[in-house]
């Protein structure tokens, strides 16, 4: 083989492996940013579809806009947020949307959001422990840089739920991963429902966004 041959060849066999990559990175970003989808509902929503009517509406999409925008930032400071209020809000379309925008941009940014409600994780968890191994469940839950725990509060009573929960929460906080809470309960009601520990850890560089203008599934 001569010297330009082996050149020839050298170039291909680094273009290959350059795709091979790309390809790779590819499938990785698409089965993390699928690991923990968003609701049917939400799965198209983006920004422009959150419509204001208010300052406080606006307050809170800013906010929001500002993550989206952002999420190296984001991660790298692990902001998080606690979206709060009385149902039908759009706290969950909110929320959705955020997940939404920033892995649009995942391969750009290197960052992958995930939504997840808190009946969820309980379930799969306990859903483990009939010869399965919660650890899996656990562990899936630290994939994505941001993640989304919805309906906080929820079966907040039932056994083992607390804990479930405030190891997810503690386990994300210890690694520096943010976490975004949404709940229909005050941030006062949390403390009570989950606890101070995990509230404490949820409102550590958290923004509070709270959401109490009139229910949209009533109009």
């Amino acid at each position: 083989m001569n010297e330009a041959t082996h050149d020839a060849y050298t170039q291909r066999r680094r273009q290959a492996e350059i795709e091979a990559a790309r390809l790779l990175r590819r499938q990785e970003i698409e089965y993390k940013t699928t690991l923990w989808p968003v609701p049917e509902r939400y799965r198209d929503a983006r920004l422009d579809d959150w419509q204001v009517a208010g300052r406080e509406m606006a307050i809170a999409k800013h906010a929001i806009e500002h993550m989206a925008g952002n999420p190296r930032p984001v991660v790298d400071e692990c902001a998080q947020a606690i979206l709060c209020g009385r149902t039908g809000t759009g706290k969950t379309m909110l929320a959705s949307v955020l997940v939404n925008e920033i892995n649009a941009r995942a391969a750009e940014t290197g960052v992958i959001a995930g939504y997840v409600t808190a009946r969820e994780i309980i379930d799969r968890v306990r859903g483990q422990w009939n010869g399965g191994d919660e650890r899996v469940v656990y562990d899936a839950l630290l994939v994505p840089d941001l993640l989304v725990i919805d309906e906080l509060g929820e079966r907040a009573g039932t056994d083992n739920a607390l804990e479930i929960i405030s190891r997810v929460v503690d386990d994300r906080y210890q690694r520096n991963l943010p976490t975004i809470a949404v709940s229909n309960h005050s941030i006062q009601r949390l403390n009570d429902l989950v606890g101070e520990r995990v509230v404490s850890r949820l409102r550590h560089h958290a923004a509070v966004i709270e959401m109490n203008w009139d229910d949209w599934r009533t109009k």
